[in-house]
């Protein structure tokens, strides 16, 4: 389930989580989360949420209330985005799982695609 309290890490960037969305062409999407306060200990109050792929020049971000909110509309934005390319999400892979787990992705997914833990 959503881990809802920031951890204690020793990465000099804090902890981040990454969620790769596949493409059944090929692509994927990045959503990069970065819940605030990033404070080892402290409640998530917000979540930030930088989107990368290899198509786009730019980087749009989205700031979200909670996890869940972040992780669905990472899901929707991989969805319109592979939609545009004439493909499907075939697989999600998270690297780490700091706040949301593999769990939590699969049920904002509905089911409908592998998720993979790096």
């Amino acid at each position: 389930m959503v881990n809802p309290i920031y951890p204690n890490t020793h990465h000099a960037n804090g902890a981040l989580q990454q969620i790769d969305f596949h493409y059944s062409k090929g692509s994927k999407m990045s959503a990069q989360l970065a819940p605030q306060p990033r404070v080892p200990g402290a409640s998530i109050t917000s979540v930030e949420v930088e989107y990368t792929s290899t198509r786009w020049a730019n980087v749009p971000v989205s700031q979200h209330a909670t996890l869940i909110q972040a992780g669905t509309q990472a899901w929707h934005n991989a969805q319109n985005d592979a939609h545009n390319l004439g493909a499907q999400i075939v697989r999600i892979e998270t690297h780490g799982e700091e706040f949301l787990t593999a769990y939590d992705l699969a049920q904002i997914a509905g089911n409908t695609v592998p998720v993979t833990v790096i």
